[in-house]
């Protein structure tokens, strides 16, 4: 779509400078004190526009100029009387549609993602599961009292790494379900291995805390590393 007036995003929202309507819709001189009139008088009494200040390019005078939502966009081209203003309405109408689908379209994919991300996480935190009950019967083997208790220990282990509480799996981002599922298939396969090497209970619990400590440091490099690039 041909862009007729600069639209900007101001706090997640889509927005038009006064200034850049006020020079499109071409109001002569005898309206443009009733156009800074109308805007200031809107303001004050509870419109939300949200004021600012620019510098003319050519006198540097700071010239005050608001930010307005397409609503208040097309609101003002029905009153401003201008040829231009039927033409500038439809234009934040087409966009204003647009903008909504393509936020419709984002949320769904968006959702669509998490949700599958999430059932992928649950297959590994089932795995995760069936391997500690594995685990538990060895630890019981070997002499220990509360095996049950690596069950809660393990979650502990894996939310400390990403920095969630008890029952917040449903809450968190993509990146932080992937980060926990790479956890668990880390904890199932160094489980798996040690108990095939007889490695003693303990010790491969401290094991799998090691290797997840150690991801979580190559996680913080990367995030330092981005930040250096971008």
């Amino acid at each position: 779509m041909r862009e007729l007036i600069r639209v900007a995003v101001s706090n997640n929202v889509s927005v038009v400078s006064s200034r850049d309507l006020y020079e499109f819709l071409e109001i002569k001189e005898r309206f443009s004190r009733w156009f800074s009139r109308m805007l200031e008088f809107g303001y004050k009494n509870g419109k939300d526009y949200t004021p600012y200040l620019i510098v003319h390019p050519q006198n540097n005078q700071k010239i005050k100029d608001y930010w307005l939502t397409l609503d208040m966009g097309k609101e003002l081209c029905m009153l401003a009387r201008s040829p231009r203003g039927r033409e500038a309405r439809q234009y934040f109408i087409d966009r204003d549609n647009e903008l909504r689908k393509l936020e419709k379209a984002n949320i769904y994919k968006e959702n669509t993602e998490w949700l599958i991300t999430r059932k992928q996480g649950k297959l590994v935190r089932r795995n995760e599961t069936d391997c500690l009950a594995e685990f538990i019967v060895y630890a019981r083997e070997q002499g220990s009292k509360t095996p049950e208790r690596y069950y809660m220990n393990f979650s502990k282990l894996v939310n400390k790494q990403v920095g969630i509480g008890k029952d917040m799996r449903d809450k968190v981002s993509i990146t932080t379900l992937n980060h926990i599922a790479n956890l668990e298939n880390l904890i199932i396969n160094t489980v798996k291995d040690n108990m095939i090497e007889k490695v003693y209970y303990k010790n491969i619990y401290q094991i799998c805390r090691e290797k997840c400590e150690q991801y979580k440091e190559l996680l913080q490099l990367e995030k330092q590393e981005y930040r250096l690039i971008s």
